[in-house]
């Protein structure tokens, strides 16, 4: 019985050591302030990722 114990608990510490932490990013998309020309059909479909600063209650824990 203690050997069923010491295995169950080896397999338990196991599983709790190989969790990875999720990392969460959030990111803002807006458009890019360009001009719009005939020859580039796709200008309104261009956006730019960047950084934004994310308040604390939507942070996450």
């Amino acid at each position: 019985m203690k050997k069923v114990i010491v295995a169950f608990l080896a397999l338990f510490l196991a599983g709790c050591g190989s969790n990875r932490v999720v990392v969460k990013n959030y990111y803002l998309i807006e458009p890019i302030m360009i001009e719009q020309s005939a020859s580039d059909p796709l200008s309104e479909g261009r956006c730019e990722i960047s950084d934004v600063d994310v308040a604390a209650p939507f942070a996450g824990r």
